[in-house]
């Protein structure tokens, strides 16, 4: 089997690194090669616990979020104490599902679930292919220029003959300038995980 690993931008939720591994391989091992070196704060779920103590890690200024193991999790007392640290959980949770949508499309968009070729090289390379096309499908509302009514049809005038829903479709569809970039070059929080293609 093979296991994907990526980093993502937790602004944008673009993917900024990526890397394969065989199945057997423990997620935390990989998870230096996830960082692009900028990044101030890093969370991560539960597979990735210890992972400030790794040698590779120790001299990275990074502060680490890592997710409770879900059975300490699940017996955290009913007290104020208690209920601080579930807060703090489902808080650690909510950036770390920034990480979510390009396993979505990569897995349902594109239908990849299942390794398809012998070798962890040819499954890797698509892999970052579909990952790399993923993030234009995660950033396609960025990229898009929105028109005003009136710009459309001085650009193309088929428009303003069309019905309502027709004129938002090819208006949205049309592009006449460039996009502002998505995400400044030093994105401060990464968000790492790991799943079975």
């Amino acid at each position: 089997g093979m296991k994907a690993h990526i980093g993502v931008d937790a602004e944008s939720g673009l993917t900024h690194s990526a890397v394969s591994t065989a199945a057997n391989v423990n997620d935390v091992t990989q998870a230096h090669a996830l960082l692009h070196g900028q990044e101030k704060d890093a969370h991560a779920d539960s597979d990735y616990q210890g992972v400030e103590k790794r040698e590779e890690n120790r001299e990275r200024s990074v502060k680490w979020h890592v997710a409770m193991r879900p059975g300490k999790r699940r017996v955290l007392p009913d007290t104020a104490i208690g209920r601080l640290l579930e807060a703090i959980e489902r808080a650690k949770a909510r950036i770390r599902a920034k990480g979510e949508p390009a396993f979505h499309v990569v897995k349902n968009l594109f239908r990849h679930r299942d390794a398809r070729y012998r070798g962890l090289a040819k499954n890797a390379a698509q892999f970052f292919t579909l990952f790399g096309l993923a993030n234009l499908v995660i950033a396609k509302r960025a990229l898009m220029v929105r028109l005003e009514p009136r710009e459309a049809m001085r650009i193309a005038p088929e428009v303003a003959f069309a019905t309502q829903d027709e004129r938002k479709l090819r208006c949205n569809a049309l592009v006449v300038s460039p996009a502002p970039p998505l995400t400044t070059p030093a994105c401060t929080r990464v968000v790492m995980m790991s799943a079975f293609p």
